[in-house]
């Protein structure tokens, strides 16, 4: 596979922020993700949060259930 967005055809984490970030289609929440000095860790974590991709809710149910 090749990345387009770099000169070299490899994947950066800085080349798809900017991305995201030229979209002209945000919502308010997903813009507040994606913010200028928050840790990219931090974005990609709420992302995934958002998008109900943590399974938070999975894992408390199975330890309420063994215990």
């Amino acid at each position: 596979m090749v990345w387009m967005l770099m000169t070299s055809g490899t994947f950066s984490t800085s080349s798809a922020y900017s991305l995201v970030c030229q979209v002209d289609n945000h919502s308010q929440i997903y813009a507040s993700v994606w913010q200028h000095g928050l840790p990219i860790k931090i974005s990609f974590f709420m992302l995934r949060l958002l998008q109900g991709r943590i399974p938070t809710m999975d894992k408390l149910v199975r330890l309420a259930s063994v215990a």
